[in-house]
């Protein structure tokens, strides 16, 4: 199954050229003329990457961003504009935006933007996994450490040579019949 990307844009002309052109790139594509349909979009399946035009009818790409990764965390949106000011940058940033891009853009600056931000969306997909695998590893570690401090003669091979009891004990519990008896009998 392909990446699913989410377009938001009023303007009938780039709507259907971004979709035309991510659809021929294999994408699998949406798109939508407002925040409010793309908004009843969200609950028909999940997206991977939001392209939200600034302006919008109702609501601007911004605050749809916002609702979106209120839902999905997990979603790349990618803010259009052909009005870009520092005020808008700084907004969509602390809105979890993960790029802005300026009208009129180059479908190619935006087919690298989309491949570095999926990249990206990977490797911090697959580096919370390792963390959760690490952190389980840990806590068997340590369960693991608690348990062999608690060994009837100390950690194994931490003295050059075993008491003549340990000894004892490690020979007769190799053998399965030997094992009622910790007592060796030689008489």
């Amino acid at each position: 199954m392909g990446v699913k990307v989410l377009i938001v844009d009023d303007e009938d002309f780039i709507r259907e050229m971004l979709r035309e052109f991510l659809c021929g790139k294999g994408y699998e594509v949406v798109a939508v003329r407002s925040g409010e349909e793309a908004l009843d979009m969200s609950s028909a399946g999940k997206f991977q990457v939001g392209l939200f035009d600034l302006r919008l009818p109702g609501m601007d790409g911004i605050e749809l961003a916002r609702r979106f990764r209120e839902v999905d965390p997990d979603i790349v949106t990618i803010i259009m504009t052909g009005y870009p000011s520092l005020e808008s940058v700084v907004e969509a940033t602390k809105g979890g935006v993960y790029d802005y891009i300026v009208k009129p853009f180059r479908l190619v600056e935006l087919e690298r933007m989309l491949e570095r931000a999926l990249e990206e969306r990977r490797r911090d997909k697959e580096n919370k996994f390792l963390r959760e695998k690490l952190a389980e590893l840990q806590e068997k570690l340590e369960k693991y450490e608690a348990l062999e401090s608690h060994r009837p003669f100390g950690k194994a091979g931490t003295s050059a040579r075993f008491s003549e009891a340990e000894r004892r004990y490690r020979k007769q519990s190799r053998w399965p019949w030997r094992r009622s008896s910790l007592v060796r009998r030689d008489e």
